[in-house]
C-alpha cells in the first residue's frame, strides 16, 4: 500500500482506506456498494484507485450531468439506473417576494438538523427557485424538520429528477505559470492578487480546500482540488502541464467568480 499512498496527501489516507474497503466488499460479497456523496477530488481518487483491470465497474451520479457532489455505485453489474443511487431532489418553498436565500444558509440549516455533509449533494438555483439533492433515507426527516432557513419560514417538497434545475456555471479557463503549487500561489494567479493578500485570506479562514477550511498557505494543491475563496469565488485545479523554461509550473485552472 505504501506505493499507493505516496501519490496522495496525508489527509487523504483515511479516504483511500475507505475506497479499498468498498472495493473489497464488492469483491467478497458480489453485491453492489453505494457510497455517500463525494466531492470532485474524491471522485478523482476513485478513478485512480480502481484499475480497469479490476472486474468492478463504477459510475458517479449526482442528480444531473454537471453536478459536483456525486454518489458512486461500485458493482460487478454494468447496468445502472438512476434509482440505484438513492438520491432525492427537494425543492424549497419560501416567500420569494419578501425573502432571499443563500447557498450557505441552506447548507447551514441542513447541517444544523444533524444531517451529515456526506448525505447532501448539490444545492442549486436558477436565481429564484432553490433545490437541494440528498440521500433518500434522510428525506422524511428533512420534510418534517426543515421549517426555517435563517429567519425565513420555508417548507420543503420532493420533486422528480426530471424537474431538477439545470444550473449554468460560468467558469473561465485560465492557463498560467506559477512559481509553486502552494495554495496562496494558485489563489494569487486565479484572482490577480498579491501573494501576501492571498496568504492573509487563507490565514483569516476565508479559504476552503475541497470544502474544508484550510489556514495553511503553504499547502500544495493537486489535480481536481476545488478551492473556495470567500468574496471571490471558486477555483478548480484541473492539471499541471509541465515546467516552463524559467522553471515555473504550467497550470490549468477553471475559475468561477462571484457576481458583484
Amino acid at each position: 500500500m505504501k506505493h499507493v499512498y505516496q501519490h496522495f496527501k496525508k489527509d487523504e489516507y483515511t479516504f483511500i482506506e475507505k475506497v479499498n474497503d468498498w472495493k473489497m466488499y464488492v469483491q467478497d460479497t458480489g453485491l453492489a456498494y453505494l457510497t455517500p456523496f463525494l466531492n470532485p477530488r474524491e471522485q478523482w481518487i476513485i478513478d485512480k484507485l480502481i484499475s480497469k483491470s479490476d472486474d468492478i465497474h463504477y459510475l458517479f451520479f449526482g442528480g444531473f450531468e454537471e453536478s459536483e457532489q456525486k454518489r458512486c455505485l461500485l458493482s460487478y453489474d454494468t447496468t445502472f439506473q438512476s434509482d440505484d443511487f438513492e438520491i432525492t431532489v427537494c425543492q424549497i418553498e419560501y416567500p420569494k417576494k419578501f425573502a432571499t436565500l443563500k447557498h450557505s444558509s441552506i447548507l447551514g440549516s441542513l447541517l444544523g438538523l444533524g444531517i451529515k455533509r456526506e448525505q447532501i449533494g448539490d444545492i442549486i438555483t436558477n436565481g429564484t427557485d432553490w433545490q437541494f439533492i440528498v440521500s433518500s433515507h434522510v428525506v422524511s426527516y428533512i420534510l418534517l424538520h426543515l421549517t426555517k432557513i435563517g429567519a425565513t419560514k420555508v417548507s420543503v417538497k420532493t420533486i422528480d429528477l426530471k424537474q431538477v434545475i439545470q444550473p449554468t456555471f460560468d467558469f473561465m479557463t485560465l492557463y498560467d505559470t506559477v512559481s509553486s503549487l502552494r495554495l496562496d500561489s494558485i489563489i494569487s494567479s486565479a484572482y490577480h492578487l498579491s501573494r501576501q493578500k492571498a496568504k492573509t485570506l487563507i490565514e483569516q479562514g476565508a479559504v476552503k480546500l475541497n470544502w474544508v477550511e484550510e489556514i495553511k498557505s503553504m499547502t500544495e494543491v493537486q489535480e481536481f482540488d476545488t478551492i473556495s475563496v470567500r468574496g471571490y469565488g471558486r477555483i478548480r485545479f484541473i492539471a499541471t502541464n509541465g515546467i516552463s523554461k524559467s522553471g515555473k509550473y504550467r497550470v490549468h485552472l477553471d475559475i468561477l467568480k462571484n457576481k458583484k
